[in-house]
């Protein structure tokens, strides 16, 4: 295992100055007083006291006091290095930047041979922006103080931001000769040769790297990665087989060596290498996630132009059953599972690992709402409105459960109910007005199935107001308005304008025709009928309502057929029998 030793880069270096410090600053008995008062034994002791006084409030943060205790110091000993010192530290903590500048250059004057007084000192420097004053003093300790040599990376550093780029790399180097070779001084060589196009010196420091740490894979993976992008794959591949043989566990060097040889067109090898990759239960199961993420997009996408890729679709059956056997904790694993079945078109098998997910992390909403689109798909009402009254425990302030919850509900002919969820949701969704929208034209249906009617033509106004090409709405809105036989100039306008933007959608085109019939225009609303028999779409419904148009133009034995087709696609809608035996509309 590398060595690897970390330097952290610190813009304010805080330190506690040790009593030893301070009574060797004391110590020193031939100062130049340069015409000012002498400074007595007496003298010296006093000052001791004060720092020490000044250090203890500096630790309880009074800084106030703090600061006056530390100038008395300076006022009885004139050249005391560590009162500035501290003094450089309460500005610095203050913000007052330019006074703690002042203080740590004073400091440094009287004392070249601290190296703290050069850290703070270049920190500050640091702080403000000035990187070539900061990079001169960390040469200067360097050069001066024993000791300092691991400096040498905040140097490089400070030479990254100038973009010294050849200054940096001889930092480096030099802290390479004293504390031998670094996993993150060679990376960042190996950044700097990258960016001056200098690729074989990047690549001869990965291969330095390898040979010193001749155990650690990783190394092998950076200088692989290094080269892929290089066009040097066949050294890439090369480098991972290689380190295979060693470590044939890898399966990082795996998954690398399926891409390289995909994109050579070696299928069978890529297959090998990624099929041994996700049989290894070492490789986090993450990436794995992100394999089967990204075959299941490209299965989609197959679909759609109707080329399935059936080898695709086998291995990545293969590959997602394969994680979640090794990683059966794993709820990332179930849930991309989901989304391959339901691309495949299983939702029963998709819904089933959706529920696993949220059974293994309960707070992954977007699972939850692909759960509520397969159960609205399902028409299971219980199933759904049980998932949704769990999912509103967790999320009580998602108003898409409580817009899945009322459409639920109202399937279930429970309204009222319905209602105060929808009501509850359309509040929550005050920011959203698309919901907003949603949730005002659910509450039309709804009020308009307890015949609340004032409360139902408010609510479509207001959906239609938030979106005016809301078909869904215009449609039922026209419709109910039409059964109703008021606002029917309205309701034909609204009825018209969805069939024009809809002209192959047979619930439209129905609800345009019984508008026109309820406004006696039963010439008009047979054309728009007669459209309707040729979709594939058609349902009994429209038959029932086709026949009754012909009634009420005299074509009764026309009517009592299109009674009796929609009859035999549905035997209990409403009123049919009547119809049929009495040969006559029932209004």
């Amino acid at each position: 295992m590398a060595c690897k030793r970390i330097y952290i880069f610190s813009v304010i270096l805080i330190m506690v100055w040790s009593f030893d410090s301070v009574n060797s600053v004391f110590a020193q008995k031939n100062r130049k007083n340069k015409g000012k008062k002498e400074i007595t034994e007496h003298t010296i002791r006093e000052s001791e006291y004060l720092f020490i006084e000044a250090q203890k409030y500096y630790t309880l943060e009074d800084y106030a006091k703090s600061i006056n205790l530390f100038l008395k110091c300076i006022d009885l000993v004139p050249n005391n290095s560590a009162a500035y010192y501290k003094l450089a530290q309460i500005s610095i903590h203050n913000g007052e930047i330019d006074k703690a500048l002042n203080y740590a250059l004073k400091a440094l004057e009287l004392d070249k041979e601290n190296k703290y007084f050069y850290l703070i000192t270049a920190n500050i420097y640091t702080e403000k922006g000035d990187f070539v004053k900061s990079a001169e003093l960390y040469e200067q300790m360097i050069s001066q103080i024993d000791g300092t040599n691991e400096y040498l990376f905040e140097l490089a550093a400070l030479y990254l931001y100038q973009n010294r780029l050849d200054d940096a790399l001889s930092s480096y180097n030099r802290a390479e000769e004293v504390f031998g070779i670094n996993e993150q001084a060679i990376h960042q060589k190996q950044k700097i040769y990258l960016q001056l196009n200098q690729l074989e010196k990047a690549i001869e420091e990965g291969e330095k790297l390898i040979n010193a740490y001749p155990d650690e894979s990783a190394y092998v993976i950076d200088l692989a990665e290094i080269l892929i992008p290089n066009n040097r794959t066949k050294k890439a591949i090369t480098l991972l087989e290689d380190l295979l043989l060693k470590f044939p566990e890898n399966g990082q060097a795996k998954l690398i060596l399926s891409d390289l040889y995909k994109n050579k067109g070696n299928l069978i090898k890529s297959e090998k290498y990624l099929f041994s990759a996700f049989d290894d239960q070492n490789v986090n199961p993450d990436v794995k996630v992100q394999i089967i993420a990204s075959f299941t997009y490209q299965i989609t996408q197959a679909k759609k132009i109707n080329n399935p890729n059936i080898t695709l679709e086998k291995n990545t059956q293969y590959l997602a059953n394969k994680t979640i056997q090794l990683h059966p904790d794993d709820a990332n694993a179930f849930a991309v599972y989901g989304d391959l079945l339901y691309a495949l078109n299983d939702k029963k098998g998709a819904l089933l690992n959706y529920l696993i997910t949220v059974d293994l992390a309960p707070d992954n909403f977007q699972v939850w709402q692909n759960i509520f689109h397969l159960d609205s798909e399902n028409n299971d009402l219980e199933v759904s409105i049980k998932h949704l009254e769990t999912a509103l425990e967790l999320f009580p302030n998602q108003s898409i459960i409580y817009m899945y919850q009322g459409l639920a509900l109202t399937q279930k002919k429970d309204f009222n109910e319905a209602i105060a969820i929808l009501e509850q949701g359309k509040r929550l969704s005050s920011t959203n007005k698309h919901q907003t929208g949603i949730f005002c034209s659910l509450l039309g249906n709804a009020y308009n199935e307890i015949k609340e009617f004032d409360k139902s033509d408010e609510s479509y106004e207001e959906a239609i107001t938030i979106n005016p090409n809301d078909y869904q709405t215009l449609n039922n809105y026209s419709y109910f308005l039409s059964l109703r036989k008021v606002k029917l100039d309205k309701a034909e306008k609204m009825a018209q304008k969805v069939v024009k933007n809809n002209p192959l959608n047979a619930t439209y085109v129905d609800t345009y025709a019984w508008v026109l019939y309820a406004t006696g225009k039963f010439k008009e609303a047979k054309k728009q009928m007669e459209k309707i028999i040729k979709f594939k779409d058609i349902s009994a419904i429209h038959f029932d309502h086709y026949g009754d148009i012909l009634f009420q133009l005299g074509d009764v034995k026309g009517a009592v057929e299109q009674w009796l087709r929609a009859k035999g696609m549905n035997p209990d809608l409403e009123n049919i029998d009547k119809k049929i035996v009495d040969r006559r509309v029932y209004e």
